[in-house]
């Protein structure tokens, strides 16, 4: 129960997270899966954290449910971000009166989260929902083994969140579609 107080302390005096509000709720055009970030960058006011360095992207998530998510690094002077947002951790993982231990899976990831708030990386976070996406279930699990088909695109998208935080994992909770 140590460990798991050590690992909770760690994180709140650790932890940064900035949500981007001015981005959520906006649509942006993407003409095709090729031009995807570009198309992003050029439509949203991502400022110096949109670097022409390309994020990383689940094409799964496109395939599977219409979500494109991208994350990619940033510096502290380009973020311009806020310090420390306390999280309710015990209300975050259910935790009653906080008497008994983490489960291991929880742990672990708390594990992961220390690491990352402690790594000095900041990351940008930003995923958007497919509009008017009216493929099936059946279809969009055929394409999470092929490709989207080419009459895919174009497509209007919207921003659902976007943040910049040292802490890329919290989203596992916050948007969890795995």
């Amino acid at each position: 129960m140590a460990h798991d107080f050590a690992r909770l302390t760690t994180i709140a005096r650790k932890l940064e997270y900035l949500s981007r509000t001015d981005l959520i709720g906006r649509t942006v055009y993407v003409t095709g899966s090729a031009h995807r970030w570009s198309s992003v960058r050029e439509q949203l006011p991502v400022g110096e954290v949109a670097s022409s360095i390309d994020p990383s992207i689940n094409p799964l998530a496109l395939a599977k449910y219409g979500i494109l998510e991208f994350q990619w690094p940033v510096t502290a002077e380009a973020a311009d971000h806020e310090t420390a947002v306390r999280v309710p951790w015990r209300t975050l993982l259910g935790r009653g009166d906080g008497s008994e231990e983490f489960e291991p899976e929880v742990a672990l990831w708390l594990d992961d989260v220390v690491t990352e708030v402690t790594s000095g990386q900041l990351w940008f976070k930003l995923i958007l929902d497919a509009l008017a996406d009216g493929r099936d279930s059946k279809t969009r699990l055929k394409h999470t083994s092929t490709q989207l088909p080419g009459s895919y695109w174009p497509r209007s998208f919207k921003v659902r969140d976007a943040c910049i935080t040292n802490a890329p994992t919290l989203w596992l909770f916050k948007h969890f579609y795995l």
